[in-house]
């Protein structure tokens, strides 16, 4: 599924890339989910998503554009506690 491919393409990303450990602690990602489609809407669920820094939410971003072809569409990505 659509759902499953997402999921394992992040965790990819995580794990040869992954974010910096802020204050000492590790960002895990626990899983994502595409909530929206109208404009396409990623949700990440994270252990601490307020230490996500800046430069690496954007990371994400243009990994997930340049992978499923999103160039110049607008895409919005969220963060949240799991």
């Amino acid at each position: 599924s659509l759902k499953h491919e997402l999921n394992r393409f992040f965790h990819n990303v995580f794990e040869r890339t992954p974010p910096p450990s802020i204050k000492g602690k590790w960002l895990r990602m626990k899983y994502m989910s595409q909530v929206s489609s109208d404009p396409p809407v990623i949700s990440f669920f994270l252990n601490n998503p307020e230490l996500m820094p800046e430069s690496y939410k954007r990371f994400l971003e243009r990994r997930f554009r340049e992978e499923y072809g999103f160039e110049g569409v607008p895409i919005r990505v969220v963060f949240r506690k799991k």
